[in-house]
């Protein structure tokens, strides 16, 4: 499994990097951007968190092999408090879930990223996936996606080969 968060601090790069206007992003209610990566998205070594390219804007994603997703969110932490822990809450192969857990630095305001890439069949289990980012015990922001078994002929899928 390749998982990966970064940070990117000031208000400026947040902005440069050019966050998708509401009409076309899945923002959640916690204004986070929600994503589908196809695979080839995920090839590139070295590549941000934050340009990862997006195929469409869903908080729906289907399970399938080096497909996954991205969480994009700005925040914006007083100095000080902390790095943002964000814990991935996701269904388990075997029955119940599993949780795992990241940090980002955060320094004031900036982008935080988060990216899970699906490479073996105990991650490509559908069911809801949360995702909370954390400073102490105050939520920053939170999003759930809605990882499904693709049908044959699913339109996401086939939009990446």
């Amino acid at each position: 499994m390749r998982i990966a968060t970064s940070v990117l601090a000031g208000v400026s790069l947040a902005l440069a990097l050019g966050q998708p206007t509401l009409a076309q992003s899945q923002r959640n209610s916690a204004g986070v951007d929600i994503g589908a990566v196809c695979p080839a998205g995920f090839a590139s070594a070295g590549q941000s968190i934050a340009s990862l390219p997006v195929v469409a804007w869903t908080d729906h994603v289907p399970a399938a092999p080096g497909f996954g997703f991205t969480t994009r969110a700005n925040v914006n932490i007083p100095a000080g408090a902390g790095d943002l822990i964000l814990t991935l809450t996701r269904p388990a192969a075997n029955g119940g879930n599993t949780q795992q857990q990241f940090r980002q630095q955060i320094t004031g305001q900036g982008l935080s990223a988060f990216a899970f890439h699906f490479e073996s069949a105990d991650e490509m289990v559908p069911g809801a996936w949360q995702l909370v980012a954390e400073v102490g015990s105050v939520r920053v922001y939170n999003a759930t996606i809605t990882v499904y078994t693709p049908a044959v002929g699913d339109a996401l899928v086939a939009s990446c080969q």
